[in-house]
């Protein structure tokens, strides 16, 4: 994993140190006789399936947030210690994120503001220090499929996204591992229910479903053309996924306040169309599987299949992240040999990106028209554990005591229009591929 900026914190632990004592302030036995907390409490429960955290919330979005940071308290408090840790040791001076935050918040809608305090009342922790990490951008990777019509073996809509990055997130002084994550159920007043995952510290919602049948999810994808005055994608795909229940209102959201450089994934299953939208600050390309820039060589269409790994494909916006267009060239490795520039902090995506974008297309056609639930979650898990690819054989091989030089965080394979999902999450240094899949139904849980 790589942090945007690279100078290390000076002052991170003296101010971390402020922070715990005022999250010492709120003892979860403060709140046993209050009515008006026990009855914000009574919307949201924890349980635990298979070994699995599985949390519900649901109301306001200060009690949503107020119900995650109460009900899982010592988990977050112990993530965000290992968190803090490791932005100590490999992160940015703590005025930088800080004056990220600062200028985040005044651009996040209200919902948002009002699901931090929550977060932060419910965890006793200000929220300061809840927050900050949800400004900090970390270059992972991803990648995102999308299969329908004739590429599955009954028509349906499948949906997938695998998380990843270069290692997993530790704290250097302990080594303990950020591995602690939760499959969170949402029902907000008056927005739709959602199931979605994420680690037990961060209000970020990468990818998930809704009960309308959307499906969405981002990959990061680096570029110079960046601003941090709107409110990133992870808010975006949270409001989308409470609010919209078509693609136009999912197009109106996720499309406005841009910040810096992604690939978003969008579906709806109840027409089987998928998009896909590459997105800076100021540009915007939106495309389906048969978009002839889908076929921009050296990439290639699938019919009725649409992914995406860590680059753009549409020309204008690769332009603002690698020299040539060309996104396996070794050429795009040249900024690092040059002085710091617009893409030198950039430099090995596209690279890197494409070897997964070709094992992904690879897989894809061997097994087009056969995709299910069950088929295109092993069609994934191939590819990265190394059965149809060196590259990725290599990686698996060459694996050290941080993680694989590709570590998958968590991945998910679902059907939008069931409500099924299957997810597996990392342990320790062993990546999600490694570890096994659990089955849950967001329709199942809403009732459970």
């Amino acid at each position: 994993m790589r942090i945007k900026t690279k100078v290390i914190l000076s002052t991170l632990l003296f101010i971390c140190s402020s922070f715990f004592v005022s999250a010492s302030v709120i003892e979860n036995d403060e709140y046993d006789g209050n009515l008006i907390v026990q009855e914000i409490l009574e919307g949201g429960y924890v349980e635990e399936i298979d070994g699995v955290t599985v949390l519900h919330v649901s109301g306001s979005y200060y009690e949503m947030g107020f119900q995650y940071g109460y009900l899982l308290r010592n988990k977050i408090c112990r993530n965000l210690r290992i968190y803090y840790n490791f932005l100590y040791e490999y992160g940015s001076p703590f005025d930088v994120y800080l004056g990220l935050w600062e200028k985040a918040k005044h651009n996040l809608p209200h919902q948002i503001i009002d699901e931090f305090q929550g977060f932060a009342d419910g965890s006793g922790l200000t929220l300061e220090y809840v927050a900050i990490p949800h400004v900090v951008i970390l270059d992972g990777a991803c990648s995102l499929i999308s299969v329908t019509g004739s590429a599955t073996s009954d028509g349906k809509l499948y949906f997938a996204r695998s998380w990843e990055s270069d290692c997993p997130i530790f704290d250097p002084n302990t080594g303990e591992f950020l591995d602690e994550q939760v499959l969170i159920v949402r029902e907000p007043d008056d927005g739709y229910a959602s199931m979605y995952a994420t680690y037990i510290c961060w209000l970020f919602n990468h990818g998930g479903i809704n009960e309308k049948g959307m499906s969405v999810a981002h990959a990061w994808s680096g570029s110079y053309d960046e601003n941090f005055e709107g409110f990133g994608p992870e808010f975006r795909i949270k409001l989308l996924l409470d609010k919209a229940s078509n693609i136009t209102q999912a197009l109106d959201i996720i499309n406005s306040n841009r910040t810096i450089g992604y690939n978003i994934l969008l579906s709806d299953s109840k027409t089987n169309e998928s998009l896909v939208i590459e997105q800076t600050s100021n540009l915007s390309y939106i495309g389906t599987w048969d978009d002839p820039v889908e076929s921009t060589k050296p990439c290639y269409k699938i019919d009725n299949v649409l992914r995406r790994t860590n680059f753009f494909i549409n020309k204008t916006l690769a332009s603002t992240q690698r020299y040539f267009y060309n996104p396996k060239s070794i050429c795009n490795l040249v900024p690092l040999l040059l002085p710091k520039n617009r893409y030198h902090d950039i430099y090995p995506l596209p690279t890197l990106s494409w070897m997964s974008y070709i094992a992904q297309s690879r897989s894809l056609q061997k097994k087009w028209g056969s995709f299910n639930l069950y088929n295109l979650m092993n069609t994934m898990r191939d590819v990265f554990n190394g059965k149809n690819s060196l590259f990725f054989k290599i990686n698996k091989l060459t694996k050290n005591s941080y993680g694989n030089h590709i570590y998958g965080y968590h991945q998910w394979v679902a059907c939008p229009e069931t409500g099924d999902m299957l997810i597996c999450f990392h342990k320790g240094k062993s990546s999600s591929y490694e570890q096994p899949v659990y089955f849950f139904n967001l329709f199942n849980l809403l009732q459970s």
